[in-house]
């Protein structure tokens, strides 16, 4: 539970050989040699796994069923969209494990997934207040505020989660949510701090650029918009997370 947890984690922030790593593990294996995946062929290797996963779990569970089942089965729905019936799944598991703060840490992603920021908040609080050092569940807890255009309570979640352990891919991503929540306030100097402190940990960080691109377009910094438009590209934003920046590049870069 705990190898998935991370696989999941990893995977959102971009960080796919730990991810595939983490991901081996939890499956029963881990893959013998160096494999190299794209994004896309990474997905779709981990999405055939996951399904599979599923079946073995429906299986398990028939014979055997326990907090811990319920709650990787859950985890395996995730990744193949099926979030209603995973938090059905996380319910069942807090019935024999009622503190369990990874549990409600990742019922919140799946009400976040589903965008129901309300119920998800509720679920980052009860974490929280199972585990208050827990980084990931301040950092999509302020996630959850940023898709509420609540940027100042976004910002002190952000600002929580970077005083507690956190590794480098995790911090670089926390920064770079910090400088957007500043740039949407215009606070534009404080929005420059953090996403290039962002950048300095994690340099291949396609969003991060992007931000970069909106903070240089707001001070009306064309060219060098169009430069970070073109690395957050470059770097595979839009097979990431669509076709957003290509937009940004048609508005502002046509003759740059």
């Amino acid at each position: 539970m705990f190898a998935l947890t991370k696989a999941n984690y990893y995977s959102e922030t971009d960080q796919l050989d730990s991810a595939e790593y983490y991901l081996s593990q939890a499956l029963g294996y881990v893959t013998n040699g160096s494999i190299s995946y794209s994004s896309s062929s990474f997905k779709r290797h981990r999405d055939s796994l996951y399904a599979k996963a599923v079946l073995t779990m429906d299986k398990i569970i028939e014979q055997s069923p326990d907090s811990d089942s319920y709650h990787r089965r859950a985890l395996f729905k995730m990744e193949i969209g099926l979030l209603e019936s995973a938090i059905a799944d996380f319910t069942m598991s807090l019935e024999d494990d009622v503190d369990n703060a990874i549990t409600y840490y990742n019922m919140g992603l799946a009400y976040r997934r589903l965008n129901q920021l309300d119920s998800a908040l509720v679920s980052y609080d009860r974490a929280i207040e199972l585990n208050p050092s827990y980084s990931e569940a301040h950092l999509n807890k302020g996630f959850a505020y940023i898709h509420l255009e609540q940027y100042h309570d976004a910002i002190k979640e952000f600002n929580r989660a970077i005083e507690l352990p956190m590794d480098a891919g995790g911090f670089s991503y926390t920064l770079n949510n910090l400088g957007y929540c500043h740039y949407k306030l215009t606070a534009y100097e404080d929005a420059r701090f953090y996403i290039n402190k962002s950048i300095e940990i994690n340099a291949l960080n396609p969003y991060a650029f992007r931000n970069l691109a909106l903070l240089e377009i707001a001070e009306g910094n064309t060219t060098a918009a169009c430069e970070a438009i073109t690395t957050s590209i470059e770097l595979g934003f839009v097979n990431e997370y669509g076709d957003e920046i290509l937009e940004l590049k048609r508005e502002h870069c046509n003759n740059n």
